[in-house]
């Protein structure tokens, strides 16, 4: 059985404009070049502002 480990990254979303206010797909990218695989992307409730993107990659 392979075991895993995972990441928790919470990019913050302007509450103004409602656009996130780092780069996801660059975080995405960045994340995939070190060997993480992209699980998850959990969008915000309402009033909360902000998105975590969940990243997996074997021990």
């Amino acid at each position: 059985m392979i075991a895993y480990e995972y990441k928790f990254i919470k990019i913050k979303i302007s509450m103004w404009t409602g656009k996130p206010k780092q780069d996801h797909q660059a975080i995405i990218q960045d994340h995939a070049r070190q060997g993480w695989r992209l699980v998850q992307m959990v969008q915000p409730i309402h009033g909360h502002y902000e998105t975590e993107l969940i990243f997996e990659r074997p021990l």
